[in-house]
């Protein structure tokens, strides 16, 4: 009989949940869950946003941006109003849909990176928030040592029963052995 290949629990668990948040970082792709109403309607409170690193010669009216809060250093998703250079900086005026002025001017070189929402996910910022508390986090970790003790056992039942099916082709060659047809 044939043996069957298997992959790894461990292999798995790393191309699922590993692959995917290092590739995401490699390309400056993040995630952020939307906290406030400001861009409402379009992006509400619980919505996922989706990040990607650009630099600031490149930002257009009309595209929503992610960036510090110049008093809180709370991140900020808003829209770009307008954009101009001035000198050998950019200036940036950004506005929360909802919210009836606009923020102050952010001003930078060309040069520097700031993240533009690609894409917003509704309602799933929350599950993302969750997934980061310690107790998610705990119970990710114990699913984790879970696995590694599921795989390192089915390892150990595999060994067994490679033994065992060994010894039993054994016992049947010494049977045949002995035994004379006429």
């Amino acid at each position: 009989m044939a043996q069957k290949r298997r992959i790894p629990y461990l292999v798995l668990v790393f191309i699922f949940f590993f692959i995917p948040s290092l590739l995401l970082a490699g390309f400056g792709v993040q995630m952020h869950t939307v906290t406030t109403g400001s861009m409402r309607p379009e992006i509400k409170p619980g919505d996922l946003i989706v990040t990607r690193l650009e630099t600031m010669s490149i930002v257009k009216v009309g595209q929503v941006i992610l960036f510090l809060d110049s008093t809180s250093k709370n991140p900020i998703s808003h829209r770009v109003i307008s954009v101009s250079k001035v000198d050998q900086s950019i200036n940036v005026t950004t506005k929360g849909d909802s919210n009836p002025l606009p923020d102050g001017t952010i001003t930078e070189p060309p040069s520097f990176k700031i993240s533009r929402v690609v894409t917003v996910v509704a309602g799933m910022g929350w599950v993302v928030a969750a997934l980061h508390t310690s107790i998610a986090k705990s119970i990710l970790i114990f699913l984790l040592i879970l696995l590694v003790i599921m795989y390192f056992l089915d390892k150990s039942n595999a060994r067994k029963k490679k033994k065992d099916a060994s010894k039993q082709a054994k016992h049947h060659s010494h049977i045949y052995e002995g035994t004379s047809h006429v």
